[in-house]
């Protein structure tokens, strides 16, 4: 699909779970000399493989020292746009690589992780149940048309349903999440700031406006969200001026994960 206005290659809507797969294999396929595919160790809890892509220069041999940098998407279900990011992110680099100096440059000194979908239970119930039926329109996005759209459009969290168990077969997509308004297993809890102090431009201590009555409380009103950045190259930039940290955790699994995937 092409079009005047679009992502890098004419995309004009969201993707589905399979086409992030798909989409991170035509890229191992295309530039497999920079591309390298790798699944996480564990599965989720309904049994589906989390994968991503590795970017960098000589990207099949073994870890050299370069710094590494991790960028991940779609923690929560229904922030669709995180995980576009993260995959155009992608395709800037690999289709960049070798006629841009700037990114060149980048890519042979720092290696960079890409998992486009890190909630793939949880996005593939919002997703599926999104593109059947979008109630926007009738208050931009507000209360009435979050409470009144059926099924996991707005899901948040993953197919947790009861904590310490997995979820039964089809139980996640039989259930509905009200868009964490109230309470229950998809609550957006312990999350929001919920009234400290801060100083204004004056000096002066004001009182921010509550979004939940007390911390871990239900927020009085929680729509979509999307979060933005800093990212793109200038992070990369900041990342490979940076010295490499052993042992840290968030990228300990990942390596694994690297080096037991073809």
């Amino acid at each position: 699909m092409t079009c005047e206005e679009g992502d890098l290659h004419g995309r004009t809507s969201y993707r589905t779970l399979a086409d992030y797969n798909a989409d991170m294999a035509t890229l191992a396929k295309q530039r497999p000399n920079i591309v390298k595919q790798f699944e996480l160790p564990h599965t989720t809890l309904e049994g589906k493989t989390v994968r991503g892509i590795e970017i960098g220069r000589d990207v099949h041999t073994a870890e050299d020292g370069r710094p590494v940098f991790a960028i991940m998407g779609l923690h929560h279900a229904r922030e669709w746009p995180s995980g576009e990011l993260t995959m155009e992110f992608a395709y800037d680099l690999v289709t960049n690589y070798g006629t841009s100096e700037r990114i060149t440059n980048l890519l042979d000194k720092v290696r960079v992780l890409v998992i486009p979908v890190t909630n793939p239970d949880g996005f593939q119930k919002s997703i599926n149940d999104g593109l059947l039926l979008d109630l926007r329109e009738v208050d931009d996005g507000g209360t009435v048309s979050i409470l009144g759209t059926p099924g996991n459009t707005y899901k948040r969290k993953n197919c947790r349903m009861i904590d310490g168990h997995r979820p039964l077969a089809g139980e996640c997509a039989l259930a509905s999440s009200n868009g964490d308004f109230g309470v229950g297993i998809d609550a957006d809890l312990g999350v929001v700031h919920f009234g400290h102090d801060r100083d204004d431009d004056a000096g002066r201590r004001r009182r921010q406006v509550p979004l939940a009555r007390q911390p871990f409380d239900p927020p009085l009103r929680h729509g979509p969200a999307v979060r933005g950045a800093r990212g793109g190259a200038d992070a990369l930039e900041d990342v490979h001026r940076r010295p490499v940290v052993p042992g840290r955790p968030a990228f300990d699994v990942v390596r694994r994960a690297r080096t037991t995937t073809a």
